[in-house]
């Protein structure tokens, strides 16, 4: 799913970029306390403040997605998840968690609704994900490192960045890095560089000069079509 989860995300940015678009926020529904999403062991509950979000689940059969990763005593990573379901009550309702870092939930699309990100094991072809949280602190990083390749994927295809909105700011050269919360753009001749900031800091960017392109952004050579070079 984490794969999958990024690439459909970069598909809907590649896809359909759009003026004055809230960049992550409106495609990437990942919500936690602050929104008044509580992440316990075992469940996810929603106080007064999360109604709106809640809303989205109430009285329908959600798909429930959940994925992780650890490390082998011998090296290497696991991965592993997990997929269930349940109708979710018409009243604010906790809802269950499976384990993993990262949780999403699923319900089926709507007549009219394209631009959300599909539920990879939802039992509806066109689910779309309706909120997604974090269970870890690796899961959290996870999903800071997914809104990012949105947003960078976003602005890249965009004809004039500037038109989507004050979370999109000039970079003043190529290489440097944008405040943080913002994606940056520069474009001089036929160099175009798009980057973003993670939590840690670290610099994520996709710099295209002609027709090669560089990106230190995992998983975004699957979504161009150029020569590129992808930096580790």
């Amino acid at each position: 799913m984490l794969r999958a989860l990024l690439l459909a995300a970069i598909a809907l940015a590649v896809a359909a970029p759009s003026a004055n678009a809230a960049l992550a926020d409106r495609y990437v529904p990942w919500h936690g306390a602050e929104d008044g999403v509580k992440v316990r062991s075992a469940s996810v509950g929603f106080d007064a403040k999360a109604a709106r979000i809640y809303r989205r689940l109430a009285g329908r059969e959600v798909t429930v997605e959940c994925f992780g990763e650890e490390p082998l005593p011998g090296g290497g990573t696991r991965h592993y998840g997990g997929v269930g379901s349940m109708d979710a009550p018409r009243k604010r309702h906790s809802l269950y968690l499976l384990g993993g870092d990262v949780c999403s939930y699923a319900t089926k699309q709507r007549r009219g609704e394209d631009d959300c990100i599909r539920g990879d094991d939802s039992p509806y072809p066109t689910g779309c994900v309706r909120l997604i949280v974090a269970r870890t602190e690796r899961g959290r990083v996870y999903l800071d490192r997914f809104s990012r390749a949105f947003e960078i994927a976003h602005v890249a295809n965009a004809e004039d960045p500037a038109q989507l909105g004050p979370d999109v700011t000039v970079l003043p050269s190529a290489d440097a890095a944008p405040p943080a919360g913002k994606v940056g753009y520069f474009v001089q001749g036929t160099t175009k560089v798009v980057a973003a900031l993670l939590e840690d800091g670290t610099r994520w960017f996709v710099r295209t000069d002609g027709d090669v392109t560089t990106t230190n952004v995992p998983d975004f050579v699957a979504l161009w079509s150029q020569e590129i070079r992808t930096l580790t």
